[in-house]
């Protein structure tokens, strides 16, 4: 009798929850298989305190089938990443040798959201590798901002939110 009620009120949004219902009913034993493969897991720890000397350690293993995916902003160091992360790494160097600021203008915005396209293709690329099984091992990931004091700007307060909040989740975070 509800059903009836609120079938005649509101067609539409009633043949959308009744659908989207179905396919949730639908996909739910296919989606608790998917998400029980794989870990991820997360080193942090200031400079020099052994975070990727540990990453390769476990990516050695053969047994753990562990993948290492940085999650820094050095382009020479990524393992995932786009071509166009060296491209405006060297934009930026050659500005600062220029003497111009650091941050700031296009550079800076087209350096913010390459940053942030990466990061989400480097997510995906960690979803990948736990649906296929594999321990995926974050190296210089995001949570590492939360180790250390939060920036003095606003922009910069901004940017280290956004960045944290689009950030993979790991499963397990090592701080070393």
């Amino acid at each position: 009798q509800i059903q009836g009620r609120l079938t005649a009120r509101e067609p539409i949004a009633s043949a959308w929850r009744w659908a989207s219902a179905t396919l949730a009913r639908a996909a739910r034993p296919a989606l608790a298989g998917l998400a029980t493969r794989g870990i991820a897991i997360a080193l942090l720890g200031p400079d020099g305190a052994g975070k990727s000397t540990l990453a390769a350690g476990l990516s050695a293993d053969p047994e753990l089938r562990a993948r290492v995916i940085y999650m820094g902003s050095n382009a020479a160091a990524s393992t995932v990443g786009f071509r166009s992360s060296r491209w405006l790494e060297a934009r930026r160097r050659n500005a600062r040798t220029e003497g111009q600021p650091r941050r700031g203008g296009l550079l800076g915005a087209l350096s913010f959201g390459n940053r942030l396209l990466e990061q989400w293709y480097r997510g995906w690329a960690a979803g990948y590798h736990r649906l296929r099984g594999r321990v995926v091992v974050f190296d210089r990931h995001p949570y590492d901002g939360l180790l250390a004091p939060p920036p003095g700007s606003r922009q910069r307060r901004l940017r280290r939110w956004i960045l944290l909040r689009t950030a993979p989740r790991p499963a397990l975070v090592v701080v070393l």
